[in-house]
């Protein structure tokens, strides 16, 4: 930022400086001089330091050099390669009371390092730091103490990235911090100390750094006001009687023509916006009375202080930030004209905006604005951006209540949000954050043309959401967080980013809708038979209807679409029932598209790129008109040990290998595909098959080599044979567990044969039916909290999950293992089939499975599944060289999978 030519600049090397605010207020420095000894100076290890290096003097023993009259340094003397840590440069500053509204620092800097590879150059850093954090530091040559920024015997008042880590800056290059003065107000008319902080971590190439020009800078309101009205396209002939008072310099003047001009204006039309007559909802909004993230209805004191937490969960002050209720007050005051809830919008927009920044819990800061040490909420940003702000802002603009001050302060506040999701830091592309994040911006640069920067506001939005296209949505249409309900966050931001373009008149590429396409094809082919999204990673089972009315909408040839989305009263089928997500690694079985179809899928893909689950080939089924094997899907985002459960493998219907869960989360690079993931696939007539592994072993440190290989053979249209291999490659015995968790009230396990059927007593039911239990034992578990949670399922209700029986299969002391079973799905009332082992026939290949299976209906089939496709196994008259094969009773050939 450069700002205002009005600003006052203080030199650290001034003695006083006036600040602007008023003539009684006066920003008070230490006194300054060139001398070194005006400076203090902090050394500290770097955060990875080991002792051997310390031993060895390799130490942040940089020379600090003083220059003349621009008060600069520079940090050099590393002649030998042998320097690292951090070392700060500071000097104390008397902060003015009150603080003014502008107050920033700037400076010049160079950075250095001669290593040719990345990462290079030191991190120039800006901080604050009390008095006291200050004297905690070491300053020893030979210090001790490593340097961590978020322990609280270190935390600095503010701390600023200056340059990105790596980049050498050989010429002087300028900086500016953004505005500080809501991150120091606490600490008006005190004294801090103001450092310089680099770090550089190699000690085998030399590194050096300067700063010089360090100044402070501040604004009086009159600045703040003359800035604001200056970034306005004060040549627009519609801002006549704004640029006329901002030319006196009449600033009430100035903000009440601009509060006038956007009451009347009629460009950009104002959003689409409802109304009701029905206001009990407002009314609870009024007494403070919120209704967030499923949590039961709280009612805040009349003061809101927007970190509330009254349930312990961050969630709920993040949502109470994003300001939805504003869209309930203001649909009220559209029915009635009741100006209590433009009262109400008025002073909580206020309150807010008055109170920002806001931290939340021990990680995130809320609004416009970074703090040191915390997560920038800026998907709140977007999100108020994009959905609540500008709504809110038409519902109440020819409120009397609504004061032009306060359009003013709203408008200020969207010009601030802009300038925040337009900076790099907090735009967080491959992710929906990213996708919020740019939708809000467009947002501002439509609905705000009058803003000299909002062309520039508009492009990069738009820019960031065709790059977010490609960049976080794999070709097969899922994003690549693999999460539905996260398919449908970055999918609405899109679409609502469409239809702002067009609401505003403003281009998009030519292609940008075209490519929303295969992120609507996505809902079809995952979609379980009674229209819902499996509940996969951190997402439940929502409906695809909604979506699919949109996509249909935008995409009308896709007949497809229009059948989801009508119910099925128009449109037509897809033209296959089986299919596959390559990059996803999805596979999806179904016998048809009726809401009573039979339907697994199997998780084959990477780990996700967020709201991941350990879950490696876990597989779901849905048949029947309901989910008959279920996973723990989406729980709240908390700490407890039921979020835990909901993220490992314990919650998934896989294998555990020693009590141990899949590792995935370690290995960043099985976290996105580059490609189609390699498994096994066939789809024909009769049957489908699967074939996929998972290889990254087993306990997040422990790393205990094993190899789950699931092969899954779907017998069509309702039964499914799932084999599983073990393989450990480090030649010892372990303990397999393979875990189905069944949607029902109860279930009854045969310890013989293994076998277990549900009882739900109305509708659908499942049986598993091991095909060959060898020395695999069975167990359910239901409702399980010690020693460790196990036996639930996640409900719709917030923080309520519901005791479900889990089957456990388990096999101990073994090196390698197998395990086969049926998955048969049960029609209310239906018996289980009966499954009858096939031996192998003399001198024939023992290593496959070979069964035959009765259907209650009388038909009777024969399966053979081969490991070594390409070998002949046989059974009797049968054999095969596939990796499967389907006989009738009598050993005729119907149907295998190909080599």
């Amino acid at each position: 930022m450069t700002g205002s030519t009005s600003r006052r600049t203080i030199c650290l090397r001034h003695v006083v400086a006036i600040c602007r605010l008023c003539p009684a207020v006066v920003l008070l420095l230490a006194p300054v001089s060139a001398s070194a000894s005006q400076w203090q100076i902090r050394r500290m290890l770097a955060p990875d330091q080991k002792p051997e290096w310390t031993d060895a003097g390799y130490l942040p023993q940089w020379t600090v050099n003083f220059d003349g009259d621009d008060a600069g340094f520079r940090i050099e003397g590393d002649r030998q390669a042998r320097f690292r840590g951090t070392i700060l440069v500071g000097r104390p500053v008397d902060l003015p009371n009150p603080m003014p509204p502008g107050f920033r620092v700037r400076l010049q800097f160079k950075t250095f390092c001669e290593q040719n590879k990345p990462p290079r150059s030191g991190l120039p850093c800006l901080a604050f730091y009390t008095p006291e954090v200050w004297q905690r530091l070491e300053s020893s040559d030979s210090p001790k103490m490593k340097f961590d920024g978020n322990s609280p015997e270190q935390k600095p008042v503010v701390f600023l990235t200056i340059s990105s880590h790596g980049e050498d800056v050989l010429d002087w290059r300028s900086w500016e911090s953004d505005d500080l003065s809501r991150l120091l107000r606490d600490y008006a008319g005190k004294s801090l100390v103001l450092a310089v902080v680099w770090s550089a971590h190699h000690f085998h190439a030399e590194e050096r750094a300067a700063f010089r020009n360090i100044e402070i800078v501040t604004q009086t309101p009159e600045d703040v006001q003359r800035e604001f009205f200056e970034s306005l396209d004060l040549a627009l002939p519609a801002l006549a009687e704004v640029r006329k008072a901002v030319e006196r310099e009449d600033w009430p003047l100035a903000g009440r023509a601009l509060a006038a001009y956007y009451r009347h204006r009629a460009d950009p039309a104002p959003p689409a916006l409802s109304k009701t007559t029905s206001t009990a909802a407002a009314d609870q909004v009024c007494e403070h009375v919120f209704r967030l993230v499923g949590c039961k209805p709280y009612q805040l004191p009349l003061d809101i202080r927007w970190n509330e937490d009254p349930f312990n969960y961050e969630q709920w002050a993040i949502s109470l930030n994003r300001h939805g209720h504003w869209l309930t007050l203001g649909a009220a005051y559209a029915g009635t004209g009741n100006e209590k809830y433009a009262r109400e919008f008025v002073a909580e927009l206020r309150s807010w905006i008055d109170a920002m920044p806001v931290l939340i819990g021990r990680r995130f800061v809320e609004g416009p604005y970074s703090v040191s040490g915390r997560y920038p909420l800026s998907l709140d940003a977007g999100i108020r951006m994009g959905q609540s702000w500008f709504p809110a802002f038409y519902y109440f603009l020819s409120s009397p209540s609504f004061r032009d001050e306060d359009v003013l302060a709203m408008l200020q506040s969207f010009r601030l949000h802009a300038q925040y999701l337009m900076d790099p830091r907090h735009f967080r592309p491959g992710s929906n954050w990213g996708a919020m994040e740019s939708c809000g911006l467009l947002h501002i640069g439509c609905y705000l043309p009058e803003f000299r920067e909002a062309a520039h506001w508009r492009e990069t939005a738009i820019e960031r959401l065709y790059g977010e296209l490609d960049r976080q949505v794999y070709p097969d249409g899922a994003q690549k967080e693999l999460t539905p309900g996260y398919h449908g966050v970055t999918l609405g931001n899109l679409l609502r980013s469409v239809d702002v373009a067009r609401h505003c008149h403003v281009p998009l590429p030519e292609d940008f809708t075209a490519k929303l396409e295969r992120m609507f094809d996505y809902y079809v082919r995952i979609q379980m038979p009674d229209g819902a999204t499996p509940p996969l990673n951190d997402s439940g089972a929502g409906s695809v209807r909604g979506y699919l009315a949109k996509g249909a909408a935008l995409f009308p040839q896709r007949q497809d679409f229009t059948r989801f989305a009508t119910g099925g009263k128009s449109g037509g089928p897809p033209p296959y029932t089986s299919t596959r997500l390559p990059y996803a690694g999805w596979h999806i079985m179904r016998s048809g598209w009726e809401n009573d179809a039979c339907y697994l899928l199997l998780d084959a893909g990477p780990y996700g790129t967020g709201h991941q689950h350990e879950d490696k080939l876990s597989l779901i089924v849905h048949a029947f008109g309901r989910p008959l094997i279920s996973e723990a899907g989406r729980y709240s985002y908390d700490g407890s040990k039921w979020r835990q459960y909901s993220l490992s493998t314990p919650s998934h219907n896989t294998i555990m290998v020693d009590s141990l869960p899949q590792r995935q989360g370690a290995v960043r690079s099985c976290w996105e595909a580059s490609e189609p993931v390699e498994t096994v696939w066939h789809t024909g007539e009769l049957i489908d098959y699967v074939g996929a592994k998972y290889t990254l072993g087993y306990g997040r440190s422990e790393n205990v080599p094993v190899e789950h290989e699931r092969n899954v053979l779907f017998i069509k249209p309702r039964l499914w044979l799932v084999v599983d291999r073990l393989t450990a490659r480090d030649d010892k015995p372990h303990i397999y567990e393979s875990l189905f968790h069944l949607n029902a009230d109860d279930a009854q396990a045969e310890a013989e044969t293994g076998a277990v059927v549900t009882s739900n007593p109305t509708g659908a039911n499942v049986a598993l039916l091991p095909v060959e239990l060898g020395k695999w034992r069975v167990r359910i578990v239901k409702g399980q909290e010690e020693p460790t949670v196990q036996g639930w399922l996640t409900t719709n209700r917030h923080n309520v999950l519901r005791p479900v029986p889990t089957v456990i299969y388990r096999c101990e002391q073994e090196k390698n293992a197998r395990i086969a079973y049926l998955i048969a799905p049960l029609r209310q009332g239906e018996p289980a089939p009966h499954v009858e082992p096939i031996p192998p026939s003399d001198g024939a290949d023992a290593d496959g499975v070979a069964f035959r299976i009765a259907l209650p209906d009388g038909t009777t089939h024969a399966v053979l599944w081969n490991p070594s496709p390409g070998k002949l196994m046989a059974r009797g008259t049968m054999q095969t060289s596939a990796q499967a094969a389907l006989f009738t009773a009598e050993g005729k050939p119907l149907a295998e999978v190909p080599e």
